[in-house]
């Protein structure tokens, strides 16, 4: 991804986040280029690809506006699935299963990046959209993060919360991670919290994601179901190098 197009997905996700509205106006150009420190050109090619998705739309001499929401798009960043869900103009959901404190599980696949003997605390939370089930979130994270960002609280008091915001309002901040993908049939207990008639089919996306100290920040295995979520990922061909004279 080149720096104007990761530029133009933190506006977006800015623009998102705000809540903003069709005509709300957002900065201008110097100001977002002092505050990302690029250069003018940059903001310029990052908000010319916003308004090539219907994002924004620029009127010159006056500013940058708001032209809709924001399509769940192709993408490389780490966000939430909240985050998502509200760029594609949907509401998001949530209802907690099951949580637990616990010690690291040697077998157990969802604290394989943590230290041994690390105090774990894991959640189960089908997620919906729109008040339908699209999805079951098994996380894992530490004892202290969990603690420290009010994790503990939210999983009792509120279902709908997202994990990301509750971290970087405490100023932990997830720098990058990996996912892999599989498919599994749904068991019984999956098929009951989404809803499904069986046999069904699940996507399985898990995720191991690190702050920006380099330490396990989280674990996720999600179960996703087709059609009530979609997820696509970008890929890209590395530049290859100019072949030189032939003999």
């Amino acid at each position: 991804m080149s720096l104007y197009e990761d530029i133009a997905e933190q506006i977006a996700e800015r623009i998102a986040a705000r809540g903003a509205r069709p005509g709300d106006q957002i900065e201008g150009e110097l100001q977002l280029a002092n505050e990302f420190g690029v250069s003018r050109g940059t903001i310029v090619k990052a908000l010319e690809t916003l308004e090539s998705r219907g994002l924004v739309r620029r009127e010159q001499g006056r500013g940058t506006f708001v032209q809709g929401r924001a399509a769940l798009h192709t993408t490389t960043m780490l966000a939430s699935f909240s985050l998502h869900v509200r760029q594609e103009g949907h509401r998001p959901g949530g209802r907690v299963v099951g949580w637990r404190r616990t010690r690291h599980e040697p077998d157990n696949p969802l604290h394989a990046r943590f230290p041994k003997g690390e105090e774990l605390v894991e959640f189960t939370r089908v997620r919906m959209i729109d008040g339908v089930p699209v999805g079951v979130h098994r996380v894992a994270t530490t004892l202290a993060i969990a603690e420290g960002i009010g994790l503990l609280d939210a999983l009792t008091t509120n279902a709908d919360f997202s994990f990301y915001a509750l971290a970087e309002q405490a100023g932990i901040h997830v720098a990058g991670g990996e996912e892999t993908y599989s498919a599994v049939l749904a068991g019984d207990e999956l098929a009951g919290w989404l809803e499904l008639e069986q046999p069904a089919a699940l996507l399985v996306v898990e995720r191991h994601t690190v702050d920006l100290n380099g330490d396990p920040f989280e674990a996720v295995q999600a179960h996703y179901v087709p059609g009530r979520y979609e997820i696509r990922a970008e890929r890209r061909r590395r530049r290859l190098p100019k072949s030189g004279p032939t003999a």
